[in-house]
């Protein structure tokens, strides 16, 4: 059995594959768009080990947890936006999906 995805974005300068996907072969994949996490980030690091544990972790438990973890911030001009706000994530496994899209999205573009 396989999850797979397909994706695009409007990221200039990156590999899409690089950019979007995160998997754990046999388990589940994610799709990350909007404000990009660096794949080293313990955010994408907790999110793929609970991913291997997918029997026992529900798919918004990930989502939740990413998001508690996501702390940083970032300026608009005067302003600080929680980046969690820029964020958008999909993840599926064999038998549910679920997804998040943070709520800055639509003011910032």
């Amino acid at each position: 059995r396989q999850v797979g995805g397909a994706g695009a974005s409007c990221v200039s300068g990156q590999d899409i594959f690089k950019a979007l996907f995160v998997s754990v072969p046999n388990h589940a994949v994610m799709h990350t768009q909007g404000l990009l996490l660096p794949r080293d980030s313990p955010i994408i690091t907790m999110a793929k080990d609970m991913m291997k544990m997918l029997e026992s972790v529900r798919l918004d438990d990930i989502l939740n947890n990413m998001q508690t973890l996501d702390t940083a911030s970032i300026s608009l001009g005067e302003e600080e936006i929680p980046e969690v706000d820029l964020r958008q994530y999909g993840i599926a496994n064999f038998n549910s999906t679920q997804g998040y899209t943070g709520k800055g999205l639509v003011e910032l573009y």
